[in-house]
């Protein structure tokens, strides 16, 4: 077989060896699936729902002939969506594409028995493009929903450089919101209990807290309780609190102690298209 870019680009079975290739030996995580998932829609603008109920309501008890109540899949909440289309035009420098018919050229010229290597050379060269392509849309949807997952909103432009440009994609969701005053900040903890009973009654308990470390820091060991709450329940690791030392993870043993969700530091970040680092999760919330 005779190579060219053209084939090269086209050819569905070196397409699908590289893009395996990129998914084996992927080293960039992908964030937004630990939340979402896909689901096939038919139709540009669809109804979904907002989260998921795991607990189950009570059945009835009624008599033989009388009228049952119907039972309804329950969810915290619904909305109408819009299929957002996410990609961009890649392109490979001058360069590249220059250095990739070298390699083209030297696969056409080996003999039968050298192409094997010769075309691994090639897949190994065009491999990041690839990853590239693949990964873009991942990281902006890594955004977007840390975004929706922390505020309750996201938007995005065509470019992330044209702040007076028009929103593309702007979401906005139902989320109740709860601002502590400045007083509560030296009680946190005793905060946090009371309005996460408050919460039970309408959406159940909940098993973690999501924050970043910044929240963590400022909100949970900066906290004055906190300490107290620390040494009533890990008497034997005072020394931490003389050291400053305190961990996510005994932040946690503290409040699963006391009955509060567990909780679930999270660092991750993204690099957006004028290359800084976005951070996913806001240290606000």
């Amino acid at each position: 077989m005779m190579l060219t870019i053209h084939t090269l680009f086209n050819d569905p079975n070196i397409v699908n060896a590289v893009i395996q290739r990129v998914l084996k030996t992927r080293k960039d995580t992908i964030y937004w699936q630990q939340y979402l998932g896909f689901r096939r829609t038919t139709t540009r603008v669809f109804k979904d729902y907002i989260g998921q109920v795991t607990g189950v309501m009570a059945g009835s008890i009624n008599s033989r002939y009388g009228e049952k109540p119907i039972r309804e899949r329950r969810n915290i909440g619904s909305g109408y969506g819009e299929i957002a289309y996410l990609g961009d035009r890649y392109q490979i420098s001058i360069d590249r594409l220059s250095d990739l018919q070298d390699l083209i050229d030297k696969y056409n010229a080996a003999k039968p028995e050298d192409q094997k290597a010769a075309m691994r050379d090639i897949v190994d060269f065009i491999y990041d493009d690839y990853r590239q392509v693949l990964l873009a849309p991942h990281k902006r949807m890594d955004i977007i929903v840390g975004s929706l997952l922390m505020t309750g909103a996201a938007s995005v432009k065509n470019k992330d450089d044209n702040a007076g440009g028009i929103d593309l994609l702007n979401i906005d969701l139902p989320f109740k919101f709860i601002k502590p005053d400045t007083e509560d900040k030296d009680y946190f903890v005793t905060y946090l209990q009371q309005k996460l009973n408050e919460l039970k009654s309408i959406y159940g308990t909940f098993p973690k807290m999501i924050m970043s470390r910044g929240t963590f820091v400022k909100n949970i060991i900066g906290s004055s309780e906190f300490g107290d709450k620390f040494k009533m329940q890990l008497t034997g690791n005072e020394m931490y609190m003389s050291t400053g030392i305190i961990t996510s993870q005994l932040a946690s043993a503290i409040f699963t102690g006391i009955g509060l969700p567990a909780i679930e530091i999270k660092e991750d970040y993204v690099v957006d298209q004028t290359g800084k680092n976005i951070p996913i999760y806001v240290d606000t919330n």
